[in-house]
């Protein structure tokens, strides 16, 4: 009788390990996969500038489930910020399921990444662009659970 609790309780405690996961990202199961070319991005002449000189830059991911850190200050993977021309920080902040990939600025002429591969680096910025987030899901790891890898036939 033990023994069927223990295994009760290990597999509720692996699904509601995923469920709470997908609640503190705010994301359902399919809702995650949703990319960035299927979120509305607005377009914008890569020279122009708003009225007080700064500049239009989209921060961008390929998923809801990655924040953008930009100099020191979090922000949501599709919203639009106006800064300076010069360089600044940034840092990829991918939810508990997800793990960096690589950064990318559009147009390259606009938006220089100094290390594209860096989880945390800075970016100049000379005019209007997109900063873009690389985001990969993580695979399931359930070689913790011995009890639950012998009831699917793993072991």
């Amino acid at each position: 009788m033990k023994k069927i609790i223990i295994v009760i309780g290990t597999i509720l405690l692996f699904v509601g390990a995923n469920v709470l996961s997908s609640a503190i990202a705010g994301t359902s199961e399919g809702y995650n996969e949703k990319t960035s070319e299927e979120l509305e991005v607005n377009t914008f002449s890569s020279k122009e500038s708003s009225n007080n000189g700064e500049y239009r830059i989209a921060l961008n991911a390929n998923t809801l489930c990655c924040n953008i850190i930009f100099d020191g200050i979090s922000y949501l993977p599709i919203e639009t910020i106006y800064v300076d021309a010069g360089t600044y920080s940034i840092q990829a902040d991918p939810s508990p399921n997800w793990k960096f990939s690589r950064w990318q600025g559009l147009p390259p002429t606009n938006i220089d990444i100094a290390n594209e591969q860096a989880k945390t680096t800075t970016v100049t910025i000379s005019g209007n662009g997109i900063i873009q987030l690389h985001c990969q899901k993580k695979s399931k790891d359930i070689s913790a659970f011995p009890v639950l890898k012998q009831i699917l036939g793993l072991i």
